[in-house]
């Protein structure tokens, strides 16, 4: 049921464990738990490696284009640009 687009506060953690090559279901299932101004960063394990799936590059090439749009609509608006980090760990263990 989370999987169908319920978004709760202060979600910090989400587990992935549906296999799929969609990058529209990947960023729907991420997004759960990521919110504007939380005190906390979000996690994401993905137990079903959808990441590689995806294409890394990929997801990092649409996060910063994302980012340039966003900063663009914040440069009309006379705001500066949004600053924000990205630490990805990529680590797979049997």
């Amino acid at each position: 049921m989370l999987n169908e687009g319920l978004h709760i506060p202060d979600v910090g953690v989400v587990v992935l464990l549906r296999p799929t090559t969609s990058p529209i279901i990947f960023y729907q299932q991420i997004g759960r738990c990521i919110q504007v101004n939380a005190e906390h960063n979000p996690i994401i394990f993905d137990l079903v490696n959808n990441f590689t799936n995806i294409r890394a590059g990929d997801f990092l090439d649409d996060l910063t284009e994302a980012v340039e749009r966003f900063d663009e609509h914040r440069r009309l608006s006379g705001l500066a640009p949004y600053q924000f980090s990205l630490h990805i760990e990529d680590k797979t263990e049997f």
